[in-house]
C-alpha cells in the first residue's frame, strides 16, 4: 500500500488526474418548506435568493473568462516552442548530443502540459444546461406568489451549482498543468540558452565554457538567436503574470 501511494504521489506531481467526485442528491425546496409569515421576511428571503443566483452565474462567468484566456496564451505559446525547437534542429552546427535530445525532450513534456491544460479549458468551456426561471413560474396565479419564486430560483441555484463546481475542478486542472508547463519552460528556456551556445561555437564542452561563449554570442551575428532568447525571457514572465493574476 505504501509503494503505491508512492507511486500514485509520484504521478499526481507530474501529472496529476481529476478523481471523481460523488453525485450528491439535491434536496428540492418546496413552497411549504419557507417558514416565513412577515410580508418583510418573505421580501428579504427573496433577495437573498436572487444573490445567490446572481452570484453563481458570476462564478460561471469567471470560470469562462479563465478559459478562455488560458486557451489563446496556450495557442500562441506552443506555436512558439514548436518553431524554436524546429529552427534550432534544422540548422547549421546542429549535434546530436544529450543537451539537443534533453531540449527535445523538454519540449515534449512541455507541449503536453500545455495541452493537457488547453483540454480542461475546453472542457470547462462545454455547453451545459443552466436551469432559470422560466415565463410560466412568473406570470402564473398563487396565493404564496412570492414563496413559490423563492423555492424556484433556490432549487434553480442548487441545480446550477452541480455544474459550476463541474466546471471549478476543470479549471482547477487547467491551472495545475499551466502551473506545471510554465516550470517545464523554465528548464525549456536553459536548454534553448545551452544549445544556442553550442550552436555559436564548436567543441564539445558546452557547459565548462559557457561564460566564453556569452561573449561569443553577443560579438557575433547571433541576432537571431538572442531574439530567440529575449522572446522567450519575456513570454515566460506574461505566463507567470496570467497565472497570478488568474487565481483558483
Amino acid at each position: 500500500m505504501k509503494i503505491r501511494k508512492i507511486v500514485k504521489d509520484i504521478r499526481e506531481f507530474f501529472w496529476p488526474l481529476l478523481e471523481k467526485a460523488e453525485e450528491l442528491e439535491i434536496s428540492r425546496v418546496s413552497q411549504e418548506d419557507i417558514d416565513l409569515e412577515s410580508e418583510e421576511d418573505i421580501k428579504v428571503a427573496f433577495e437573498l435568493a436572487q444573490k445567490i443566483y446572481n452570484d453563481e452565474q458570476d462564478r460561471n462567468k469567471t470560470i469562462e473568462t479563465k478559459s478562455v484566456v488560458f486557451i489563446g496564451s496556450i495557442g500562441f505559446v506552443v506555436t512558439f516552442i514548436i518553431g524554436i525547437t524546429n529552427f534550432l534542429l534544422t540548422g547549421q552546427n546542429v549535434y546530436l548530443n544529450a543537451i539537443t535530445a534533453g531540449m527535445v525532450l523538454v519540449a515534449v513534456v512541455l507541449i503536453a502540459y500545455f495541452v493537457r491544460s488547453s483540454w480542461y479549458s475546453i472542457k470547462a468551456l462545454t455547453r451545459q444546461k443552466f436551469q432559470v426561471l422560466r415565463f410560466e413560474d412568473i406570470i402564473k396565479r398563487d396565493k404564496n406568489y412570492l414563496g413559490k419564486i423563492i423555492a424556484e430560483i433556490i432549487n434553480n441555484s442548487k441545480e446550477n451549482s452541480k455544474i459550476i463546481n463541474l466546471r471549478v475542478d476543470y479549471m482547477t486542472m487547467a491551472q495545475e498543468y499551466y502551473k506545471r508547463a510554465i516550470i517545464t519552460l523554465f528548464i525549456y528556456c536553459l536548454f534553448v540558452f545551452i544549445v544556442i551556445i553550442g550552436k555559436l561555437q564548436t567543441g564539445s564542452n558546452v557547459i565548462t565554457k559557457l561564460p566564453e561563449r556569452i561573449v561569443f554570442l553577443l560579438r557575433s551575428g547571433g541576432l537571431p538567436y538572442i531574439l530567440i532568447i529575449i522572446i522567450l525571457i519575456i513570454n515566460t514572465a506574461l505566463l507567470v503574470v496570467i497565472l497570478r493574476r488568474i487565481k483558483p
